[in-house]
């Protein structure tokens, strides 16, 4: 998958996992100074929050693609 969504410049979904797995890395590893651990963990939050952002927009499309295969059939 590219990593423009859209043409919007914004990295996919897989793109923003991939990273918040790296900084999850980073902090479960223990070693960095406090200041970057601070910052790593803002960071992660909010990739998180746009993951989930992402992932709800994903689902209501995929729910609305069911709801509409269900009325097409049932026409049938």
């Amino acid at each position: 998958m590219s990593s423009d969504v859209k043409g919007r410049g914004e990295p996919s979904l897989e793109e923003n996992l991939n990273t918040l797995e790296s900084l999850v890395k980073k902090l479960e590893k223990g070693d960095l100074p406090l200041d970057e651990a601070i910052e790593a963990y803002a960071e992660g939050m909010a990739l998180s929050a746009r993951c989930r952002e992402r992932l709800d927009a994903m689902t209501a499309k995929v729910a609305a693609i069911a709801a509409d295969a269900r009325k097409n059939t049932e026409r049938e």
